[in-house]
């Protein structure tokens, strides 16, 4: 069994950290109990892994577009929640663990060439009591953790900028193009049963299904009563939109909160084209083809989203 050593600085806990993500299968989560994220963080999980994450959003410290952007992630397979009373940093993997001071952040670890805090860290091997103590204990924290929706992201954007001068932060929001609208943004809204069927999801249909009325809206656009796609691309228009506005949806394998999530289900499953969403959103847009509220959304989000998401 490797012996507990003493991490002495950024580079050390860095270093210690890569060699734990590296030896990790693949199918095997690296769980990190890390408060605060900021700028660089992304580069610090390496492709192909997976990793479950509990950061705190909600003290102002963390950037919460590198959360959004974590979210969206393709690379990896993230799953994230966030404690309001975190303020530790743990990481645990299968072959041992880091409990130390250090923040994901350019400030806390060796992202680059930046200098930044001093830090300090304790790698404790897999196999020791006190493993088994950090495991069990930051284990116990994600199951505590609640899931990050729209809601808590704009409360966190609020806190964000409230808790530091955001255009002279070492983490700026400016940094990472928020994904998410901030609080107060003004956009279209829209009524839940609008764009959306009262079925629930379910592991045949998946997503949250279209309206009546959008199935009506694509079969018009179609000139025929379906292609075969109606179901899937209005239900990927609904939740694009719904998620568009600032909202979030569950859906049988989890909860879309960021459009973008949106995009990359349909692209891994590669049922439908972006261009074929882009379509009906262009019809719904058109004044008499949808209800005018669903018509100004669909147009809002042509014109300030759409680009954004489809190419992120």
């Amino acid at each position: 069994m490797a012996d507990v050593k003493f991490l002495n600085g950024r580079q050390a806990i860095t270093d210690e950290l890569n060699m734990l993500i590296e030896r990790q299968p693949q199918d095997a989560p690296v769980l990190l109990v890390v408060a605060y994220w900021g700028r660089g963080a992304e580069a610090l999980l390496r492709e192909g892994k997976s990793y479950k994450v509990v950061c705190n959003l909600t003290d102002g410290g963390t950037n919460p577009a590198v959360i959004e952007s974590l979210m969206v992630s393709r690379e990896c397979n993230i799953e994230l929640r966030h404690h309001p009373r975190l303020h530790a940093k743990v990481v645990v993997s299968q072959s041992g663990t880091i409990v130390s001071s250090a923040n994901f952040s350019t400030n806390g670890l060796c992202i680059n060439d930046e200098e930044g805090n001093l830090e300090a860290g304790t790698f404790i091997p897999e196999g020791s009591d006190a493993y088994c103590s950090v495991r069990n204990w930051a284990w116990e924290i994600w199951l505590d953790a609640a899931e990050v929706d729209s809601a808590v992201l704009r409360a966190a954007k609020a806190a964000y900028a409230s808790h530091q001068n955001v255009s002279q932060s070492e983490d700026s929001l400016q940094d990472n193009k928020p994904l998410l609208p901030s609080a107060g943004a003004s956009l279209p809204q829209l009524d839940e049963n609008e764009i959306f069927s009262h079925a629930a999801p379910n592991q045949k249909y998946p997503l949250k299904r279209g309206s009546s009325a959008l199935l009506a809206s694509y079969r018009a656009m179609v000139c025929r009563s379906g292609d075969g796609k109606e179901g899937l691309i209005c239900a990927y228009a609904a939740n694009l939109m719904w998620t568009h506005i600032g909202n979030s949806m569950s859906w049988h394998n989890g909860i879309f909160v960021l459009p973008r999530q949106v995009v990359n289900r349909w692209r891994d499953v590669n049922t439908i084209k972006d261009d074929e969403v882009a379509a009906f959103l262009s019809w719904l847009a058109k004044p008499g083809n949808a209800s005018p509220s669903i018509g100004e959304v669909a147009d809002d989000l042509l014109e300030t989203g759409w680009n954004d998401y489809v190419n992120g």
